[in-house]
């Protein structure tokens, strides 16, 4: 089942799935905010806790250091079409589950709060604060068995 809602980016007729003003965006975004402010350093949450719908792979970009046609080509699938090379926020981040190659759902989030150092994590993945003082930055990693 991939996912149909497409949004509209700057008015340039560049469509993708990323979720800005849906219940689960915000609901997201609100979960993210409140872990970056609660911490401790090093605490740890389930990604697969906030995101309780069937999905066996999320992404990571950061809209500052990476292009659409980039994007495209690391999910495997078209998510962004239309928009051109680069996306002209530069000040969020997607997060785009995916479920058998297929995107689920895809959200927009402060890249001011979350991090990763790779594009790709499976379920078992969790947000780690990483700060000393809050507002804590969650890095999302593979979880240590």
């Amino acid at each position: 089942m991939a996912l149909t809602v497409a949004g509209t980016l700057a008015g340039c007729g560049c469509t993708s799935p990323i979720e800005r003003d849906t219940p689960f965006a915000r609901a997201i975004e609100r979960r993210v905010d409140e872990l970056s402010r609660t911490g401790p350093q090093g605490a740890t949450w389930r990604v697969d806790e906030l995101a309780d719908f069937p999905w066996d792979r999320v992404y990571y970009f950061s809209e500052e250091y990476i292009s659409y046609r980039e994007i495209n080509a690391a999910v495997g699938e078209k998510v962004f079409e239309g928009c051109g090379e680069r996306p002209t926020f530069g000040q969020d981040a997607y997060l785009i589950f995916t479920r058998r190659g297929e995107v689920v759902h895809a959200v927009s989030v402060p890249a001011t709060l979350v991090d990763a150092d790779k594009q790709s994590y499976p379920r078992t993945a969790v947000l780690r604060a990483v700060r000393r003082d809050p507002p804590y930055l969650l890095e999302l990693v593979n979880r240590r068995r």
